[in-house]
């Protein structure tokens, strides 16, 4: 409930990061039900490795995420974000369901986005501390600070990259 598959020509992810989209999918349904679904794209392919054209998701840990729009739009497919199109209440609910996890090592998001994404974190009580720690665009992109983070290519959706499971010894 509450997702959609982009396509599947990647969709294999460890256990861990499918259930947590899985959980963060369903959270947005019940808080906000009759919400359009999200969008999933790339998580890995079947036996991991280079998956171009990225530079991750090699390893089941990546995937990436719609934003939702304003008016509940639905998508089937990643479209460009604006600040004027992107619903940030409920973009910024899916990134707090999954970084309540604990699970989060990072996520990507353009710069030109993360503006409304701070704001709004700071409107629910989120501290300037947190924020300061949390977000790299208020310090100045390119930082390699936060776990918010700018990457070129991530105006049309988001990438969440999970932590490695303690149980994984492999896992880099």
């Amino acid at each position: 409930a509450g997702y959609v598959r982009k396509n599947d020509k990647a969709p294999y992810g460890t256990d861990e990061t499918v259930a947590i989209i899985q959980w963060a999918c369903s959270e947005m349904v019940r808080l906000y039900p009759g919400t359009v679904p999200v969008v999933v794209g790339n998580l890995s392919s079947e036996k991991g490795g280079r998956l171009r054209p990225h530079k991750s998701h090699r390893a089941g840990r990546d995937a990436d995420l719609s934003y939702y729009f304003m008016d509940n739009a639905f998508v089937r497919r990643f479209i460009d974000a604006t600040p004027e199109t992107m619903d940030v209440e409920k973009t910024w609910t899916l990134v707090e369901l999954l970084l309540s996890t604990h699970q989060v090592e990072y996520l990507f998001i353009d710069q030109s986005l993360q503006r409304q994404l701070y704001d709004e974190a700071a409107r629910r009580g989120w501290t300037e501390e947190d924020l300061s720690e949390l977000f790299e665009a208020p310090l100045g992109a390119h930082e390699r600070r936060g776990v918010i983070r700018h990457a070129a290519g991530h105006r049309h959706h988001l990438h969440v990259r999970f932590k490695c499971d303690n149980s994984d010894d492999r896992c880099k």
